[in-house]
């Protein structure tokens, strides 16, 4: 017992303030105690030191669930045994760390020897954190793959740096007949936008053309679809993989045993049948059936449901399908084709008042070569302002990586097709 050096009222040793009248205990008051049994912040100076209890940092916020006064303390200042005062994680509780030692709570750390709480690695203040996909449990993912299909979402945009043309590395397409698996491409209108750009790699051709394709872009594209592994995909047996901004399709043999055992044991929950599909929640939805799987995570105005639904309905003709509802994908497409993969976007001419309505790239495996090309589509041929390849750079592609594009046209359609070697295209690096 000691006395307060302000108003001379009797203070317990381990109290770092005075209950009377909250001064805080002079660092002489106990001779022999500690430093950390006092509340002498270590690696602080005296005029770093609170003035008052109860007074917080303007960066240290409340835990979650508490008041903005400091958690844990009790009227008039005192700390009560074994919970940290007004200053959360620093004084009694133990010795504080300095700063070099990654300074331990302020209000972030919650008691000391207690795990973290509330929005420990949260943003920081004045931050807005981007809303994220669930995480999946289980499988911790490894080899190249920067991608947990299931985790996939929250923004991510399938064409990276904010546009279509930032595709400049996509591997695939090209050939005849329009793109495959475009039946899951839902009308934007249907998802509440007026546009949204897609990407499809196929998996098939890509295991059939290992050895002369860019290593790693192969290595994964196979981790990226066993992410999946443990819900019934096997990259030996899936054909194709289509990756939209706020869904994925995994077309293939789907094992679907597997699959329920899977999402039964990863406590997704079961919400019966849709259109055939067997469907799941978490928050991601995911349905499927033998030759094909669907996930469509948390993003934008629509639940997931409702998307996952939407692109089931567009699958079976129930819903209009963007290339049905947009003439300029419907000549994108065409354009773009088959082959070993494809992006592009394509805006409704009717609602936008630009010139370039939709641009999409694609290759035609060759060989040892690739035939490349990107795809313009502009509102009428009157629009058309690119009269030579370099031209393009206007639209934000750089002519720099081809070799010897050749331009053409055909009405409001402007074509740069080249030749490319096979392993040096990084096709996965640019899909979200």
């Amino acid at each position: 017992m000691t006395r307060c050096s302000n108003c001379g009222a009797a203070v317990e040793d381990r109290d770092a303030f005075c209950g009377a009248c909250g001064s805080p205990v002079a660092d002489d008051a106990a001779p022999g105690t500690g430093d950390e049994e006092r509340g002498q912040y270590q690696g602080e100076t005296e005029q770093e030191r609170p003035a008052e209890p109860g007074r917080r940092d303007a960066q240290d916020g409340p835990q979650d669930g508490a008041p903005g006064g400091g958690q844990g303390s009790a009227p008039g200042g005192n700390r009560r045994d074994g919970a940290p005062g007004g200053y959360q994680g620093r004084g009694r509780q133990g010795q504080h760390q300095g700063a070099n030692q990654g300074q331990q709570g302020r209000g972030r750390q919650g008691q000391h020897g207690a795990p973290a709480r509330g929005n420990q690695g949260g943003p920081a203040p004045g931050q807005v954190r981007r809303e994220q996909p669930p995480r999946r449990p289980g499988r911790s993912g490894g080899g190249t793959s920067r991608r947990d299909l299931l985790k996939y979402g929250g923004g991510a945009a399938v064409l990276a740096g904010g546009g279509w043309l930032a595709y400049d590395r996509l591997l695939g397409g090209g050939g005849d007949g329009a793109m495959r698996d475009r039946k899951w491409l839902v009308a934007p209108d249907v998802l509440g936008v007026d546009r949204y750009q897609f990407g499809r790699v196929a998996a098939d051709t890509v295991r059939g053309n290992e050895s002369s394709l860019y290593g790693s872009s192969v290595s994964e594209l196979q981790n990226t679809i066993e992410s999946l592994e443990e819900f019934g995909v096997s990259y030996d047996r899936t054909q194709g993989l289509l990756i939209a901004d706020s869904f994925v399709v995994v077309t293939g043999s789907i094992d679907q045993q597997a699959a329920n055992e899977g999402f039964q044991s990863q406590d997704f929950e079961d919400r019966g049948e849709y259109g055939g599909y067997q469907v799941y929640d978490n928050g991601t939805a995911v349905g499927f059936d033998g030759d094909a799987m669907i996930i469509a995570p948390t993003f934008g105005s629509l639940t997931p449901q409702d998307r996952l639904r939407a692109v089931i309905d567009a699958s079976g003709g129930s819903e209009p399908r963007y290339h049905e509802s947009r003439a300029s994908c419907d000549d994108l497409m065409s354009e773009l084709g088959q082959g070993l993969a494809v992006a592009g976007s394509a805006s409704d001419e009717s609602a936008v008042d630009e010139d370039l309505i939709a641009a999409g790239l694609a290759h035609r495996l060759n060989g040892d070569r690739l035939n490349f090309r990107l795809a313009l589509v502009f509102r009428d041929a009157s629009a058309v302002d690119v009269s030579s390849p370099g031209d393009v750079q206007n639209y934000g592609f750089d002519p720099s990586r081809l070799s010897d594009p050749q331009l053409s046209t055909d009405g409001r359609i402007v074509r740069i097709d080249d030749e490319l070697p096979t392993d040096g295209a990084d096709f996965m690096d640019d899909l979200p």
